[in-house]
């Protein structure tokens, strides 16, 4: 499966978000509900995560090519792989006792 960078879609799906939401900002705003104020704390909150999305120095794979692709496999975390918890286990036990556990 083929896909672009993952930060840089989520930093575009925030982005759009911010559009609607702000727009019922207003909107609450207009109409002096008492929701407003939770709105408006929740889309400050929302606007500091997308600007540090969008900064480079913060975040240096936003500035990496938008049309580049990189191949993922599937992956489903929910599927049993009793390989990879034998092996998890071995790690983990490897680890206790290495450190006198």
């Amino acid at each position: 499966m083929y896909r672009g960078n993952n930060t840089q879609q989520a930093a575009s799906h925030i982005e759009t978000a911010l559009q609607y939401l702000n727009e019922a900002k207003s909107l609450l705003l207009r109409a002096k509900n008492d929701q407003r104020i939770n709105l408006c704390l929740n889309v400050g909150a929302l606007e500091e995560i997308h600007n540090t999305l969008m900064d480079p120095e913060c975040t240096p794979e936003i500035a990496e090519g938008h049309g580049e692709l990189e191949y993922v496999p599937m992956f489903d975390d929910c599927i049993w792989d009793g390989e990879r918890i034998e092996e998890t286990k071995t790690l983990l036990f490897h680890e206790f006792i290495e450190n006198g556990g």
